[in-house]
């Protein structure tokens, strides 16, 4: 009998150390819920033309995107299991906050304030997890038409965009390329976000954008990358030509990943 009573004891007392490991694994300030996010991190992206503050991207140890910064601007992010929410601060003037809704990884609604607006965003996915479309509580709406892998156009102004197929996307940059992918969001908070997990709205265009014509102006945009032994993008080159005879203009952008 006292056998069994101290094999019994000596079962209790693990059973005891086991849930006090748990308990305290998931009160260590850590989100419990591990994102599956793919490749290498954004920690700094930063435009080149003399006068633009670098932004700089922070995570935590499941690799989601915590805060950025830029000059006196600055985002966090909270992660639970199914949204995400977001405040942001310009200074002393100009403040968003926003909440994010996912299902199963992606983003199907965003709601976001600031000074001067509130939205409420539906995004539409087709069987791929390719995003095809948007729309908000103030009518604005976007649709995007996807072949190959890649988007070919979409609605608001791009009829026509190329891509190089033998170069890999492997991390869509939102807030550069000119496929209106950022006209989903109003407010700055949301763009820091998808520009580190642009994962967020789906399934990627599968190779780096070369070119976009649009209706808007006669404007074309060409891109040329410079990558890393990864087939990351450190160097993106884009440059803005027009059908009014004006000088290009080109815009370089640096970008540094872990």
């Amino acid at each position: 009998m006292k056998t069994f009573r101290m094999i019994g004891m000596a079962l209790f007392a693990v059973l005891m150390c086991v849930n006090f490991a748990s308990c305290s694994s998931s009160d260590d300030g850590e989100p419990s819920n591990k994102e599956n996010i793919p490749g290498k991190l954004l920690i700094k992206m930063k435009c080149e033309d003399g006068y633009s503050e670098p932004k700089l991207f922070f995570y935590n140890n499941n690799r989601q995107l915590i805060k950025v910064t830029e000059g006196n601007s600055n985002a966090t992010f909270t992660w639970d299991d199914n949204q995400i929410t977001v405040s942001y601060h310009h200074g002393q003037y100009r403040n968003e906050t926003a909440t994010l809704y996912l299902k199963n990884g992606i983003i199907i609604s965003i709601q976001e304030t600031n000074s001067f607006n509130s939205y409420i965003t539906s995004l539409t996915y087709d069987n791929n997890n390719h995003l095809i479309g948007y729309r908000n509580n103030l009518d604005s709406e976007e649709t995007w038409t996807w072949s190959n892998g890649n988007v070919i156009s979409n609605s608001y102004s791009i009829v026509n965009a190329t891509y190089y197929t033998d170069k890999a996307n492997k991390h869509t940059l939102i807030n550069i390329n000119d496929l209106n992918f950022d006209y989903i969001v109003n407010s700055t908070c949301c763009m820091w976000l998808l520009e580190a997990h642009p994962y967020l709205i789906g399934t990627p265009y599968k190779n780096l954008l070369k070119s976009t014509t649009s209706n808007s102006g006669g404007h074309a945009y060409d891109y040329t990358y410079e990558l890393d032994s990864d087939g990351y993008p450190i160097k993106i080159i884009r440059t803005e030509n027009n059908s009014y005879g004006f000088t290009p203009l080109s815009y370089t952008y640096t970008l540094t990943w872990e």
